[in-house]
């Protein structure tokens, strides 16, 4: 096992106003050799399912998240690009009973603007209330000919048989802050919305998105804000024209305050920045720290302890290992370790607490080193792991590897039942299926 150290720089901190003008880096300083060791797979008794799909040239399980009801059924939000239509959907599945599961439409994002594209740019859902919330960037295109594609950050709720719609977020200024460049260009613009993930909090809840100003130009990308709406009113700035945002994550700490997590990619000459990173706080001030120098290429995925411990699960690229970060101190440092470094392996985790506040990843295994198209493209060799802390140590199990065909482990979401038993949904990327794989 590798750790990488955190040391924190002497830089100031506050964010006030959704301000990032001052940042702690909290960048990976090296590797902690802990010598030679010897990893084991072992086969975690599952029974797999087909959630949607089966012999169908449609796609399906895009951006799929999955929950579990108070009732214990498991539900999943997901896209899906049917068959020779390049426009996706937002559909919702529940599981009735074993090997059954029910599937209906959505939304879909772009049936504002016949003329768009149609691609979901990230996935959020969530049981607020014990009501099934889906998020995704949606709505119009405001009329703008510079910005012909959804544009809007776009909630929809379960209401018996239908899913009523809700523009959260329309315009850049609605999360109005100080902006970094002086010309009021992180409080200008109409493209709101993309990556967003949504977690309840009670009967309220937080989305966490990317606010790309005006359009999908460099400028714009290079720019970006990360941005938070919160149902009690209010939608805030967390980190301003840095160009963060995407593959976002959010979770509630147990004072009622949110962490973010989410990459920064684009380089500027001004600012070693890029990397994954951590923003937190309330009320418009945030803190924000930089967890790690390597950027990841999925969704980073968190998890706050009872005790206020944050863990966050990512896909650290620069080693192609999975990693976890975890803070005591409520966001203000950093340890990461490497909890599988075998091969390229860390792709699209899903991490969740067990019943003792432990730490419970699910992630692909993408294939040997020596495999080049890999993380690019799933193989023959990949597979759906799971990582468990047991009495101090990570164990590794093999969930799926696809009846030995490989190509699963997109899109990974995971859940633990009330019994302490895992579920797992996924997407099979040979057979463009949604899968879902629960331990017996």
């Amino acid at each position: 096992m590798r750790v990488w150290w955190i040391p924190l720089a002497s830089l100031a901190v506050a964010c006030s106003g959704g301000s990032s003008d001052d940042v702690v880096d909290s960048r990976d300083a090296g590797v902690r050799d802990l010598g030679p060791r010897e990893v084991t797979i072992t086969d975690l008794d599952v029974t797999e399912e087909v959630i949607a799909g089966l012999n169908s040239e449609a796609t399906y399980g895009d951006n799929a998240v999955m929950r579990r009801a108070a009732n214990g059924n498991f539900m999943v939000a997901y896209g899906h690009v049917p068959a020779n239509d390049p426009k996706q959907e937002v559909h919702f599945a529940e599981r009735t009973g074993p090997d059954t599961w029910t599937t209906e439409l959505v939304g879909r994002p772009a049936e504002q603007v016949p003329d768009a594209s149609g691609q979901l740019v990230g996935l959020g859902f969530d049981l607020v209330g014990g009501v099934p919330h889906v998020v995704y960037l949606g709505g119009d295109d405001d009329d703008n000919m510079l910005s012909p594609f959804p544009t809007d950050l776009e909630l929809r709720t379960k209401n018996g048989n239908n899913w009523a719609s809700q523009i959260l977020v329309d315009t850049s200024g609605e999360a109005n802050g100080t902006c970094r460049a002086g010309q009021d260009y992180c409080n200008f613009g109409n493209v709101v919305g993309s990556h967003p993930s949504i977690r309840a909090n009670g009967s309220e809840y937080a989305v966490v998105y990317r606010d790309t100003h005006g359009g999908f130009a460099d400028l714009d990308f290079g720019q970006s804000d990360v941005e938070v709406y919160f149902s009690n009113g209010g939608t805030e700035q967390v980190d301003s024209e840095r160009s963060g945002g995407p593959f976002a994550d959010i979770a509630f700490k147990p004072d009622g305050s949110v962490v973010v997590g989410y990459n920064l990619g684009r380089p500027d000459p001004a600012e070693d920045r890029t990397g994954v990173w951590i923003s937190y706080g309330s009320g418009g001030t945030y803190e924000s720290r930089r967890v790690s120098s390597s950027e990841t290429t999925s969704r980073v995925s968190l998890a706050v302890a009872s005790d206020g411990t944050i863990y966050m699960a990512f896909f650290h690229l620069d080693a192609r290992d999975l990693a976890l970060a975890t803070s005591t101190d409520g966001g203000d440092t950093w340890t990461v370790e490497a909890v599988d470094e075998r091969g390229q392996t860390g792709l699209f985790p899903s991490l969740a607490l067990d019943a003792q506040d432990q730490p419970v990843i699910a992630y692909t295994y993408c294939g040997p080193t020596s495999e080049r198209d890999c993380p690019g493209e799933l193989g023959e060799d990949s597979e759906v792991r799971l990582a468990r802390r047991e009495g101090g140590a990570w164990k590794l199990y093999r969930v799926s590897d696809g009846q030995g065909f490989g190509g699963v482990g997109l899109f990974n979401s995971l859940v633990i039942g009330a019994d302490g038993k895992v579920a797992v949904a996924f997407q099979d990327a040979i057979r463009s299926d949604l899968l879902f794989a629960k331990e017996n």
